[in-house]
């Protein structure tokens, strides 16, 4: 999910032949106006300046910000090189290209997951896009289930790592003048949370969400090796 912000996406339309309006130029400018401007931006009536027509001409191609929401998502989903079965490797090395993908996204577009968290039902692309996720399971042994099961794990694991890395561990343990004398106490109390965090404060930001991965990722091989000896 990573948004196309081509020049001048989201600035005030300059004098000349107004394009024709389609859901596609609309979502298209409501792109690159959250990408400039931030989530709040993505109003009606802001968008509705951004294209150069007035907010209720906007409710002919869709039905109101909610909608709207749903349309930029689908549109960033449709601009992905490939779809998951369609990537090189195996079932685990797909899984780990379009996790990583999209972790990626999310950590440099931060307002791509709240848009995530706020809408809810999906579009074309979105519903094309799981399909294709769940062909990465095909020969398996897994059941129907058990596929989508994993899809929308992993998916979880991936949104919760980005909110992770995007919140810092500084919340916790902060600079020595920040931190109230209770937190000082609990810390001084818990020797084995302040190493861990030192150490891991210490190595690339990416770890954590690599190796949470390579976790989750081993356990759905038990299960698909439990599914091949009959055992699932």
């Amino acid at each position: 999910m990573r948004p196309s912000t081509s020049p001048g996406a989201g600035r005030e339309h300059t004098p000349g032949p107004r394009p024709r309006l389609s859901r596609e130029l609309i979502a298209e400018t409501a792109i690159g106006l959250v990408e400039h401007e931030g989530v709040r931006a993505l109003t009606m009536r802001r968008l509705a300046t951004a294209l150069s027509v007035v907010p209720g001409t906007l409710y002919t191609y869709v039905s109101g910000k909610d909608d709207l929401e749903l349309l930029v998502l689908d549109t960033l989903v449709g601009q992905q090189d490939r779809l998951p079965h369609t990537l090189p490797g195996t079932w685990r090395e797909q899984v780990e290209a379009w996790a990583k993908n999209d972790w990626d996204g999310y950590v440099r577009h931060p307002w791509v997951m709240e848009l995530r968290f706020r809408v809810s039902g999906g579009g074309p692309n979105m519903i094309a896009w799981l399909d294709s996720a769940l062909r990465v399971f095909e020969g398996t042994g897994l059941t129907d289930r058990q596929r989508l099961d994993v899809v929308e794990t992993v998916d979880g694991f991936v949104r919760g790592s980005a909110v992770l890395h995007l919140r810092s561990d500084d919340a916790m343990t902060g600079g020595a003048a920040e931190l109230t004398p209770e937190v000082r106490s609990a810390l001084g109390e818990a020797p084995g949370l302040v190493a861990a965090l030192t150490a891991r404060a210490a190595g690339p930001t990416t770890d954590r969400f690599e190796f949470g991965l390579r976790c989750l990722l081993s356990g759905v091989q038990e299960v698909i090796d439990a599914a091949d000896q009959g055992q699932a």
